[in-house]
């Protein structure tokens, strides 16, 4: 079987008839008969759904618009059209721009049948307090979400067969019919098509710290300082002196006997300023997990 497995998805792959989520399934064998980890975990991702811990592919990753629903006045107004512009900066600051979609593949397929579906996050719900702060009285605003055409759902559907599709190309293509490709060009493979995605991770006595190229983690303050202390070794090795400021800042907020949220949200948000225009990916991709965690955990009740 193991020798058919490559042969019959390159053969299924092209049908477009055939059900993404079998294929999928198939790629969770061939990963297995291949001894390539990095493709058993992104066919499990694409059928279960991403983990907090785990980069997302960017065909997941959308320009969402957003509504708003608020009371002005005797006037209630539903689901009106709203831009991330019209965000105050500090709201900007914790919600992306960005919609990163983590569904697993079913739910994306039945979503995609709709005319459009409303997302809501913990982000928006803080963004809506600060939105809220900076109305007149007698305003109000109640709900804020992400809008998603079904028609953009059914193109993110289309980007993983694609993807799939691009994938079995590249393994065929060097591989005698028969045989199975090594693990490392899987691995190569699943780099190029789809980029670094799986976690790097730091043990620490309280609790898991994440850093490295999709890094991310949730924990106490201590986890959040130590992490801190990895990306500025990490910083400092690519001579990113402003971005290690950065890291110094936030670290003295977190020195504190009660870390106040408004410091800290303020050092996150100038980290991930600082992530998009680091010379490294890997660094870059480790910064937005350390500015994810300590976000998350500003909005999340930890901080004073």
């Amino acid at each position: 079987m193991a020798s058919s497995l490559l042969t019959d998805l390159r053969e299924l792959v092209i049908d477009e008839a055939e059900p993404l989520s079998g294929l999928l399934r198939k790629c969770l064998l061939l990963g297995a008969e291949t001894g390539s980890q990095g493709l058993r975990e992104w066919a499990r991702f694409e059928l279960k759904g991403y983990p907090d811990g785990a980069e997302v592919p960017a065909y997941r990753s959308i320009h969402a618009g957003m509504t708003i629903s608020y009371v002005s006045g005797y006037n209630v107004v539903s689901g009106q059209s709203w831009s991330w512009l019209n965000l105050p900066a500090e709201a900007r600051e914790i919600v992306p721009e960005q919609l990163t979609l983590r569904s697993p593949l079913a739910e994306l397929e039945q979503m995609a049948t709709q005319e459009a579906v409303q997302f809501g996050s913990g982000r928006l719900s803080a963004a809506l307090q600060i939105l809220n702060s900076t109305l007149p009285f007698g305003q109000e605003a109640h709900e804020l979400a992400y809008s998603v055409p079904g028609a953009t759902l059914a193109g993110i559907v289309d980007g993983i067969r694609t993807s799939l599709v691009e994938l079995v190309a590249d393994l065929t293509a060097d591989t005698p019919l028969g045989e199975l490709p090594s693990r490392a060009a899987v691995d190569a493979a699943l780099s190029d098509r789809l980029g670094a995605q799986y976690i790097t991770h730091l043990h620490a006595p309280s609790g898991p710290v994440a850093v490295g190229e999709g890094a991310h983690a949730q924990g106490t303050v201590e986890d959040l300082s130590r992490a801190l202390a990895d990306l500025r070794v990490m910083a400092e090795k690519e001579g990113e002196e402003e971005l290690t400021e950065a890291i110094d800042e936030l670290q003295q907020a977190l020195q504190e006997d009660q870390p106040a949220v408004g410091p800290v949200a303020e050092g996150a948000g100038r980290l991930r300023r600082l992530a998009a225009n680091v010379g490294s990916a890997a660094l870059g991709s480790a910064v937005t997990g350390v500015v994810e965690s300590a976000t998350a955990m500003a909005f999340g009740g930890v901080f004073g």
